[in-house]
């Protein structure tokens, strides 16, 4: 984090409602330009038990469709959605739990497609090994949509706690330039951080220790995802978003992060929570929660690279 920057301190009595939205304004003036990239609606997602997306990610195997996932609530299982809006496939994960489902994410491994579950939220910040363990579930994308109808089961199961103690996370990606899990927390600007853990698909259960690797200041981050080339960070909050760029391939966001964020002007959605990356990583796709919400696609081409300007 830019140890610089100023946040304001705001009087206790104009409450959360109205500090938060002042503290957004102030990360909107000191990390960049929003784009002027016009967003497209993709379709509007007809399914009604997807009432709660709050995890997303495109499909490598089936053309023009997206995996999604509901929030807590739910029993744990995924939906493919066709770009028509309808959706193709319903998989129940096995022998899993899903109590606070926040985010997925779509990576290669071995020439492989990957779907990565987080089983991350903790709004309570209480959750450790012995109670209610953060869990990620690990599995090869599901390529019969008729035997994957029904429950497909996981391949790897990671469980772990943070380094520095719990944290609300609902943003995580994988990193294929260095073989690294990456998560985002929920948190204000001045506390909110990138964490790592190690990729490995060949371990079925994992316990592990989530270490920060740099201050993220994202003000309370819904979403986040990685380019498949791991060039392009893409984080979302209720409000807007922020791209982050990896000049060089094999360098370390703990060394990107020193640069300025950029700001990209999202579509108004009633609750986003989802955003991934296309597979030719041109554009992001963003959903909402609640049912009957719009799938947008968002360009990336004609969105300047402001970071060459500092």
């Amino acid at each position: 984090m830019n140890r610089n920057l100023q946040f304001p301190i705001l009087p206790a009595a104009m409450g959360t409602t109205a500090v938060w939205p002042c503290l957004f304004s102030v990360c909107v003036a000191c990390f960049g330009t929003s784009s002027a990239t016009e967003p497209q609606t993709v379709c509007v997602v007809e399914d009604h038990r997807i009432h709660e997306c709050s995890g997303l990610a495109f499909s490598r195997l089936h053309p023009n469709a997206v995996w999604m996932h509901n929030d807590s609530g739910d029993v744990p299982r995924m939906f493919l959605v066709g770009f028509d809006g309808r959706t193709r496939c319903i998989c129940r994960l096995q022998q899993a739990d899903a109590v606070d489902w926040e985010d997925m994410c779509a990576f290669d491994s071995n020439r492989t497609p990957w779907l990565l579950i987080a089983d991350v939220g903790d709004n309570s910040v209480s959750r450790s090994r012995n109670r209610h363990p953060c869990t990620l579930y690990l599995l090869p994308e599901p390529d019969r949509l008729t035997a994957a109808r029904g429950s497909v089961a996981w391949n790897v199961r990671v469980q772990f706690e943070y380094a520095d103690g719990p944290h609300n996370c609902e943003g995580v990606a994988v990193d294929p330039v260095h073989g690294d899990i990456l998560l985002l927390t929920k948190e204000s600007p001045d506390r909110a951080g990138l964490y790592r853990l190690p990729l490995n698909v060949n371990a079925p259960h994992q316990n592990l220790t989530a270490e920060r690797i740099a201050d993220l200041p994202v003000p309370f981050a819904t979403g986040l995802d990685l380019s498949s080339d791991g060039r392009l960070l893409a984080a979302v909050t209720l409000w807007d978003g922020w791209l982050i760029r990896r000049k060089n391939d094999r360098s370390h966001w703990q060394d990107v992060l020193t640069a300025p964020l950029q700001r990209l002007s999202l579509p108004i959605r009633r609750q986003g929570e989802a955003v991934c990356f296309s597979p030719d990583n041109r554009s992001l796709l963003l959903h909402s929660e609640h049912p009957g919400q719009p799938l947008w696609k968002l360009p990336l081409d004609d969105i300047p690279d402001d970071s060459s300007a500092h």
